[in-house]
């Protein structure tokens, strides 16, 4: 098991125990985020129809939108963010950023960020939990949340900048220098 931690253990699962396993009492599908209350937990479900998950502006829409939706109950604690099919997010839609202007893909880099920036500061103990692969952007995502778990025999955690010596967003190398890797 592969599990990256922003708080403490013993915080989350203080704070998780209120979750229980019953049916969710709400289910309000948006575009590309499911999101379901299951009594004081949120479970936001990313779905798309190639299940990859591509951080693009709809992905953005949508996932600010399920946020909305988490944020307007008064009675939750926490959230876990989760996917279907084999890949919890691929990263940026790089077909997108091949034809943009240098004003539209600064635009798209800032609209990242302010996710970015969102999830981070997220009011509520956030969960990542990732079933399978988890790349670049999609990755970031995932260490945004306060706790990230994955099954490492289900997929790969992989930030293919690092091997191509890009440059991270200033933002983005803030988040990593955050993150605590536990094995």
């Amino acid at each position: 098991m592969f599990r990256l931690s922003l708080r403490s253990r013993s915080s989350l699962l203080h704070r998780l125990g209120f979750c229980g396993l019953r049916r969710a009492s709400e289910n309000v599908p948006l575009r590309r985020c499911t999101v379901e209350k299951v009594d004081q937990c949120v479970v936001v479900r990313l779905v798309s129809e190639n299940k990859e998950n591509r951080v693009n502006p709809e992905f953005l829409d949508a996932f600010h939108k399920a946020l909305d939706q988490v944020e307007s109950y008064e009675d939750a604690v926490s959230m876990v963010t989760t996917s279907e099919g084999k890949h919890f997010s691929l990263g940026l839609e790089l077909e997108l950023l091949a034809g943009s202007s240098y004003s539209e893909f600064m635009k798209y880099m800032s609209d990242v960020q302010d996710l970015f920036r969102r999830l981070f500061t997220f009011p509520l103990v956030t969960v990542a939990a990732v079933n399978g692969h988890i790349y670049a952007a999609g990755a970031l995502l995932g260490l945004c949340h306060d706790h990230i778990i994955m099954n490492n025999s289900k997929g790969f955690f992989c930030l293919p900048e690092v091997n191509l010596r890009l440059n991270f967003p200033v933002g983005w190398t803030e988040i990593l220098k955050y993150v605590q890797i536990l094995w």
